[in-house]
């Protein structure tokens, strides 16, 4: 195997269980993705060798990976407060699952507001709602809960001050399962495979709902513009930016390092091709593979991450280096 580039990681499961799996699959190859041959190569060369009469030809000699160091990003903006109108939305009475909107894979953003109505200090509002398979919960614009395939309530306090209130609800498609399973009853595994918002209710009236898909189909780094971090913008699902300039650039192939503490999250790109996702919390995988055709030899490359996680004003940096670490 090798790396599923963009969302293609895909995911194990069943009907009790989920499990996302990492963008690489490069193990115990005897030929790496990058060319490199591995020992396993040589032992199998060498065991056609002693039981077969035959000279084997030279194997073929790959480029070596190359190191480019460090790269520093910059904050480029987060969807919510500033990309989301580059976006195509949809108006809704109600929110429905990424399906529904024609999408596939990627992230999907939720936006309704409701009238402050009986608003009490220390008077609590509970939402009952399931999702695929994990995303945040805002209100005004606060984080309030982390949502995931387990989720089913989130209680809040509403800021009584306002007249009134914003919610907006982020959910990521992690993987979608890729083997066939069925249920005792014969119901397959496929029926369920719905993404994004699958239950919503509330005693409020809450309609209409804005509904922004966040696939990255036709995403493009120059798109972005330098923007200032703000403790007043939500602190994920953020931009970083950074160059690497066309005379450093060779098409040799790299892996690039995307660590913590500068990263926790989310998916990266080479100029405009989406690496995969990476995700140093959890592993094993540590690095990603970059191909050499994706640098520009003749301008300059550049490298976006779109950070799910966790967003900071501070000056962040990746790493490319020439040994991979797929765990």
């Amino acid at each position: 195997g090798g790396t599923n580039f963009g969302f293609m990681n895909g995911a194990e499961g069943d009907a009790t269980h989920y499990s996302p799996w990492i963008t690489s699959y490069d193990y115990d190859s005897p030929i790496s993705e990058g060319g490199e041959l591995t020992d396993k190569y040589y032992s199998i060369r060498e065991f056609i060798s002693k039981y077969k009469n035959v000279t084997l030809p030279q194997p073929p000699v790959a480029d070596d990976p190359v190191s480019y160091g460090k790269v520093g990003l910059e904050y480029y903006g987060n969807v919510l407060n500033e990309y989301q109108e580059s976006f195509e939305s949809y108006t809704l009475p109600q929110p429905v699952t990424m399906e529904f909107v024609n999408q596939s894979y990627g992230y999907i953003a939720y936006e309704a507001t409701f009238e402050t109505k009986e608003c009490k200090e220390n008077f609590t509002t509970t939402f009952n709602l399931s999702i695929q398979d994990e995303g945040h919960f805002y209100l005004n614009s606060k984080l309030i809960a982390l949502l995931d395939r387990k989720s089913s309530n989130v209680t809040f306090q509403k800021d009584c001050s306002l007249a009134t209130q914003l919610i907006q609800i982020v959910i990521g498609n992690m993987g979608r399962i890729n083997y066939q399973y069925r249920a005792a009853s014969g119901d397959s595994i496929y029926n369920h495979e719905f993404r994004g918002i699958l239950h919503f209710q509330a005693l409020e009236e809450i309609t209409p709902w804005r509904l922004t898909p966040l696939s990255f189909i036709d995403f493009k780094y120059n798109s972005l513009n330098r923007s200032k971090f703000s403790q007043d913008n939500i602190p994920q699902y953020c931009f970083y930016k950074g160059e690497l300039p066309k005379e450093t650039a060779s098409q040799k192939d790299t892996y690039v390092y995307i660590e913590l503490p500068y990263f926790h999250k989310g998916i990266a790109f080479i100029n405009d091709f989406n690496l995969g996702r990476y995700w140093p919390v959890e592993g094993p995988q540590k690095s990603l593979y970059v191909p050499g055709v994706l640098f520009n030899t003749n301008s300059t490359n550049y490298i976006t991450i779109f950070e799910t996680a966790h967003c900071t004003a501070d000056k962040v940096y990746v790493n490319f280096l020439n040994v991979p670490n797929i765990g």
